[in-house]
């Protein structure tokens, strides 16, 4: 959890929102923890964790991204009927083309499951920086399928 998804998390947790934090970093874990936050190791323990129903991405690169979504302990990583989520909101400056590829591979997943459970990814980047997320003021650059997902996101 960095410079920006500390304060992000600190204030949804502040509101009373339910929040699992998901980092390598002991010591983001430890102090996330403290504040009431859930916390797992990576992204493959967060898509399992029981009750989760968004996960919210704000990461360096699109390397990191994808990383997340589609590497060896990523949300994908595990089957389809355990996933808990099932909407995506990447909060990272990665670009369409990381957003176009993170989507496809969520239809893939989708398509090829029993059931066909659909995974809705959602490209939100910010505009405010460190004093914006600190300050709850972010303003955030939704780009959305439908009207429908959108409203999914300002819930």
């Amino acid at each position: 959890v960095g410079a920006m998804g500390k304060p992000m998390c600190r204030n949804l947790l502040e509101s009373g929102k339910s929040v699992v934090v998901c980092d390598t970093n002991e010591e983001s874990l430890k102090e996330f923890k403290g504040l009431g936050a859930d916390v797992v190791r990576t992204p493959a323990e967060l898509a399992t964790f029981e009750g989760v129903e968004a996960v919210i991405s704000m990461l360096p690169s699109a390397r990191h991204v994808e990383d997340v979504f589609t590497g060896s302990s990523g949300i994908l990583s595990v089957g389809l009927k355990d996933i808990q989520p099932d909407f995506f909101i990447d909060c990272s400056s990665t670009g369409p083309k990381c957003s176009v590829h993170l989507q496809q591979a969520l239809d893939e997943a989708s398509k090829s499951a029993a059931g066909n459970k659909a995974l809705t990814f959602v490209d939100a980047p910010v505009s405010g920086g460190v004093p914006g997320a600190e300050a709850a003021t972010l303003t955030f650059m939704v780009g959305a399928f439908t009207g429908e997902v959108f409203g999914k996101v300002e819930d």
